[in-house]
C-alpha cells in the first residue's frame, strides 16, 4: 500500500526587462532622495492630487519623465506657479510612482493596472516594462508542464 504524499512548490516567476540593469550602486543614495521629498526639502513642484499635496523637485520628476520635462519646461501655467492638478490617476498610485522616480524601486506589487496605466501616461518606460511583465497573464498549463518535469 503506497501513503499519498505532499509536496509543497514555492514558485518564483522571474523574467529580466530590457534596459533594466542590476548592478552595485550607492546605497544611500535612492534613501536620500526620497528622504528629501519626505522632509519637502529644496521641493520646487506641488502635485494636487485626489485632494492631497505631494510635493517633489522638477529636475527629478523631469529628468525621468519626459511628459513632465515637457511640462516644466514651457511657459505654461504649471511651470510658472510649480502647482500641477492631477484628475485621473489615485493618490496612492501617484505617491508610488513618485517613490519610483526617486528610487528606482517599488513598495508594492508592479501587478497594478493602474500603476501601469500612469506609468504609461507620463512616459516612464522602465515602469511601463515592469508592470506589463508583472500583470501578463500566466499560463497554467506552461507552468503544470514545467513542473511535470521536475
Amino acid at each position: 500500500l503506497v501513503e499519498p504524499k505532499q509536496f509543497h512548490f514555492e514558485i518564483m516567476l522571474q523574467e529580466s526587462v530590457d534596459n533594466y540593469l542590476y548592478q552595485q550602486v550607492d546605497s544611500r543614495r535612492s534613501t536620500d532622495l526620497w528622504s528629501a521629498v519626505e522632509k519637502e526639502m529644496l521641493t520646487d513642484v506641488e502635485f494636487l492630487v485626489g485632494g492631497i499635496t505631494l510635493v517633489a523637485h522638477r529636475a527629478i520628476i523631469g529628468a525621468r519623465s519626459p511628459i513632465f520635462a515637457s511640462l516644466f519646461d514651457n511657459s505654461s501655467v504649471e511651470s510658472l506657479t510649480g502647482k500641477v492638478k492631477i484628475d485621473d490617476v489615485e493618490t496612492k498610485v501617484f505617491d508610488e510612482l513618485l517613490f519610483f522616480l526617486y528610487t528606482g524601486t517599488l513598495r508594492s506589487s508592479a501587478n497594478n493596472r493602474n500603476l501601469l496605466k500612469a506609468a504609461e501616461k507620463y512616459q516612464i518606460n522602465t515602469l511601463v516594462q515592469l508592470c506589463r511583465a508583472a500583470t501578463r497573464d500566466v499560463d497554467v498549463e506552461e507552468i503544470t508542464t514545467a513542473l511535470l518535469w521536475l
